[in-house]
């Protein structure tokens, strides 16, 4: 098996990182519409994030939102020692991008819902496509960024 320069990976084509670990074989029956998008999920959830601090991320409620259909992100803030991130002391920018990895919304004014949890809605366009969408949510604090994407599955209504 060979091992991934964490500092270049996020140079590397998506299919030298893929190549690179070493996988049990998965066989699944997908058109090549449905590959190309499960290849785009698995670049998006192949990400470094180097930072001082953690970013998890959920879909709150229904966890397959609809086209047209609001829909809340969660976020869970934490450094190092596992104490919340609270308050004013970071700023976020949360962008949802759809399948073709076009930008559709900007957020950055997310509300604190607890002690280090924080959620932002977004509402689907009606007449947007179904299929493998991202959410991205950065964070910055002390001038150290860290970014968490998060792709996420959206259906017809």
């Amino acid at each position: 098996m060979s091992l991934i320069d964490p500092l270049l990976a996020p140079q590397m084509p998506l299919a030298s990182v893929i190549n690179s670990i070493i996988y049990p074989p998965i066989h699944v029956a997908l058109s090549l519409s449905e590959w190309s998008i499960a290849l785009e999920a698995l670049e998006c959830a192949i990400t470094l994030n180097i930072s001082e601090y953690d970013i998890i991320l959920e879909i709150g409620g229904n966890t397959v939102p609809s086209k047209g259909e609001t829909f809340r992100v969660n976020a869970t803030l934490i450094d190092l020692d596992d104490s919340p991130i609270t308050g004013d002391t970071a700023t976020h920018l949360i962008k949802t991008y759809n399948p073709s990895g076009t930008l559709i919304d900007t957020k950055t004014t997310p509300s604190e819902i607890g002690s280090g949890d924080w959620s932002q809605d977004f509402t689907l366009p009606n007449d947007g496509p179904k299929g493998v969408w991202v959410v991205s949510w950065a964070v910055t604090m002390g001038g150290t960024v860290g970014i968490e994407r998060l792709p996420f599955w959206v259906s017809d209504p």
